[in-house]
């Protein structure tokens, strides 16, 4: 038992070491190679889910973003990469959204359409 929690542990230490908080990151959608930055605009697309929810935004843990928020611009306020499991995440700032982002994959399936009105070919 106190090799399990040593274990779980060392593990979540790890966890919040390899997890940093970033000015700018950059990211590759489509083969072409984009900078994001704190406080740069994003626009939303529409949700991958088929009922139209998003699939890579979500208000919580494991809660998507809802289908009426298509469309909508939101600000970045954080950016954070997770080296652990190669994860980037941003935290989303909007008219009634507060949610967090993963990105690349958020671009890819054109939940975020566009940064500072530059949309992915």
């Amino acid at each position: 038992m106190k090799h399990l929690l040593l274990t779980a542990l060392l593990t979540i230490i790890a966890y919040s070491a390899s997890a940093g908080k970033q000015d700018s990151i950059a990211v590759v959608i489509n083969n072409y190679n984009y900078v994001i930055y704190v406080g740069d605009s994003l626009q939303l697309g529409y949700g991958a889910n088929p009922d139209g929810s998003f699939m890579y935004i979500y208000s919580g843990i494991d809660i998507p973003l809802e289908k009426s928020n298509a469309g909508k611009k939101v600000i970045i306020k954080a950016i954070r990469y997770i080296k652990a499991t190669d994860e980037i995440k941003i935290t989303l700032r909007g008219k009634g959204i507060y949610h967090l982002a993963y990105v690349p994959h958020a671009m890819e399936k054109g939940e975020i359409v566009s940064i500072n009105g530059f949309g992915f070919d």
